[in-house]
């Protein structure tokens, strides 16, 4: 899809990636040797929806993601042995400190959720695109985002 789209405007996919910082954008070997497929997934990363206009919202989502999970990670009591703690959606119910009520929307949490699905605070995750649910995965790797407001707090 990306590939036509470039396509369809005089651009080639190959030339278009090769000018990317390898940090930008996720789905894409660094050195082109393979080419994304059909199915394959590209995604931008927290610093490439960073540098992208309009993305706000999404990365104060991923942040109030970050502190939530580090907020809620050593309260955590797992139901069996090495089962990690899960952060979902009904985890970022208003209050959530002083985040946008548009933050709060299924949407927009799902935007969120897809940017810090493969973030290294992380450990992976899941989710179910028609219900736009999801689930992330952290253990304490997490601590050291506790009250971090701000993307440059992050990083």
């Amino acid at each position: 899809y990306v590939d036509r789209k470039l396509y369809a405007r005089g651009l080639k996919f190959e030339e278009v990636v090769q000018q990317l910082c390898p940090a930008l954008l996720r789905g894409v070997d660094a050195d082109l040797w393979r080419l994304p497929q059909g199915p394959t997934e590209l995604s931008l990363t927290v610093a490439g929806a960073a540098n992208c206009a309009n993305t706000e919202i999404a990365i104060n989502g991923v942040l109030v993601m970050v502190r939530t999970a580090a907020w809620i990670e050593p309260h955590y009591q797992p139901t069996e042995p090495g089962a990690l703690p899960e952060l979902r959606p009904d985890d970022l119910a208003p209050p959530v400190d002083d985040v946008n009520l548009a933050l709060l929307t299924k949407t927009s949490r799902f935007v969120s959720f897809a940017l810090a699905l493969h973030e290294p605070c992380f450990r992976g995750g899941g989710h179910n695109l028609d219900d736009l649910d999801w689930t992330l995965r952290y253990d304490r790797g997490i601590r050291p985002f506790t009250g971090v407001h701000r993307l440059d707090e992050y990083w």
